[in-house]
């Protein structure tokens, strides 16, 4: 392991930590979208020390997130098939982007690709405002379980072989 791994290392320990994946997947992509912005915005050769600069913020935030994302879909599902599904589904999503990505830096927009990083720029804010999303969305659901179900002591280990997510004592990971 060396210091380059500091960052995806960071991300996955505080959201274990703290219990809300949902927020530092929401961090990552903001980072990223910076990053990204300042691509799309500097056209400037003589200013390539800060669009080296927001290849880093693009870099360290895009990829801590991919881990983290395919880590967030498996600790929310229950049940053995619906991990393999989401992992496939994400999978496959994410080999959409070699396609994306042919269209987005065409060589007649080089050297700059301000259409491809503007994309990124707005795809990366995207995933800020979904994982929010998905973040109060879950938690909204953990609050129902709690009211319906009564609430689950930390770190309770729970047999979901049969019932998957709708076991009651299941709570989802934010």
């Amino acid at each position: 392991m060396g210091w380059f791994d500091g960052g995806d290392n960071a991300a996955a320990f505080f959201s274990d930590k703290f219990g809300h994946r949902g927020y530092v997947i929401a961090g990552l992509p903001t980072v990223a979208g910076v990053g990204y912005l300042l691509l799309a915005i500097i056209e400037d050769q003589a200013r390539s020390n800060i669009r080296y600069l927001g290849v880093w913020l693009a870099v360290i935030g895009v990829f801590p997130c991919l881990a983290l994302n395919l880590t967030w879909v498996l600790n929310n599902q229950g049940g053995e098939t619906k991990r393999g599904v989401g992992l496939a589904v994400i999978a496959i999503l994410g080999q959409c982007s070699s396609f994306v990505s042919s269209t987005l830096y065409p060589k007649s927009d080089a050297p700059y690709f301000v259409k491809g990083c503007a994309t990124g720029c707005a795809l990366t804010f995207m995933i800020t405002i979904l994982s929010l999303g998905l973040h109060f969305k879950l938690a909204h659901e953990n609050r129902k379980r709690d009211r319906e179900f009564g609430p689950v002591e930390d770190h309770e280990q729970i047999d979901v072989t049969t019932l998957g997510d709708k076991h009651p004592q299941f709570r989802y990971f934010t």
